[in-house]
């Protein structure tokens, strides 16, 4: 939550976000034209309505921001909610990368983090962002959803109802992740590096927000024994490649395995571009297991670590690298490669890695690529 944005009576070039996370103590953060990537600041302008028009390289676009500096350090439009504040966990950097998880219906931020939050705030180099759902009366109980529950029934038939949410039934708590990824954009946060993730209802709102948020490309999103409801969606230009990674449990009883395949369906139905990969999880039900997270970790590490293809990856694939076109690893130095310089060496032989996860998939592509 943004507690308070003030300008250093020092400092009149650097902007100071006073957010809150949780009982920490407030967190202090510097918003700096020159050190972002031209893209986040192509980006930033965007988000804040600002013409990038005549912007050829990042120069110019410093001189625009300046330009715009009051509104550009003036506190994001935020969209009317009435949920509790987000919980942040994690690392303070603005220099660190951002997930903003979604709860299921029922739950709250701070609850979630019990769940699947532990194993991804201890994450170095990641910020994890906990927003909580308004409270809803359903059956007589104060329940947290994500979409509007305005019909009477019990839980199971509004689960029904749910399972079928429309553009309208979606659209508010769309808006709100919106503007909590505009936040994190405000802080310096490179697009790129700004994951969203939800787990069941969370996960309906978290694609949907990730396909249709047009003020950059994000970093990916994580659907978590989720379901994609009606087939109508709208999806934004700056995110048709966006990286997906869906997980599911074959014995959820509550949202079944079928649902989780038609999110991925659905997503490469909209968007055929999109880096879709899908996981399932024997024996595991409407839950997480210790296989999930490993995966969702590898996701997000290869957010946390993305390397630039030139010139640092060829630099970091090592003696290979510079040998692309003229000869291969063998099978013996694929294997004796860290995750990082496999990468590389792939990357510089124009091979796409976006949708590795884990080494074992790097290996999977370097060993295709030589079969």
């Amino acid at each position: 939550m943004l507690a308070a944005w003030v300008m250093s009576s020092s400092f009149t070039t650097q902007l100071h976000i006073i957010a809150r996370a949780g009982p920490s103590l407030p967190i202090v953060m510097s918003l700096d034209f020159e050190g972002m990537r031209a893209s986040s600041l192509k980006a930033l302008l965007k988000a804040r309505s600002i013409s990038t028009e005549g912007c050829l390289d990042k120069a110019s676009l410093v001189e625009r921001a300046v330009m715009y500096r009051e509104l550009l350090e003036s506190p994001p439009p935020s969209a009317p909610w009435s949920g509790p504040e987000p919980i942040e966990q994690g690392s303070s950097s603005a220099e660190a990368a951002c997930l903003i998880l979604l709860h299921g219906f029922g739950d709250t931020g701070s609850g979630f983090i019990s769940s699947l939050g532990g194993p991804l705030i201890q994450m170095d180099g990641l910020r994890v962002v906990f927003p909580s759902a308004p409270s809803q009366q359903l059956g007589g109980f104060a329940l947290s959803s994500w979409l509007r529950v305005d019909s009477p029934g019990s839980p199971a038939a509004a689960a029904g109802r749910m399972m079928r949410a429309d553009p309208s039934d979606v659209q508010p708590s769309v808006d709100y992740i919106h503007s909590l990824i505009h936040r994190e954009m405000a802080r310096g946060v490179p697009c790129e590096r700004i994951v969203l993730g939800g787990f069941s209802q969370g996960g309906l709102i978290a694609t949907r927000a990730a396909l249709s948020f047009e003020g950059g490309t994000l970093g990916g999103v994580l659907a978590l024994s989720t379901f994609f409801g009606d087939e109508t969606a709208t999806l934004a230009k700056a995110n048709q490649a966006l990286r997906v990674l869906v997980a599911h449990g074959e014995a959820d009883n509550v949202v079944p395995l079928s649902e989780g395949r038609r999110v991925v369906t659905s997503v490469q139905r909209l968007a055929p571009r999109a880096q879709v990969k899908f996981r399932s999880y024997a024996g595991m039900g409407h839950a997480t297991c210790d296989q999930e997270v490993r995966d969702i970790r590898a996701f997000l590490q290869s957010v946390i670590s993305t390397e630039e293809t030139a010139p640092g990856a060829a630099a970091a694939a090592g003696p290979a690298a510079e040998r692309a076109g003229q000869s291969e690893a063998s099978p013996m130095e694929l294997e004796a490669m860290s995750t990082a310089r496999l990468k590389a060496y792939l990357l510089a032989r124009g091979v796409p890695t976006a949708d590795c996860f884990e080494r074992a998939d790097l290996m999977a592509r370097a060993q295709q690529r030589s079969g």
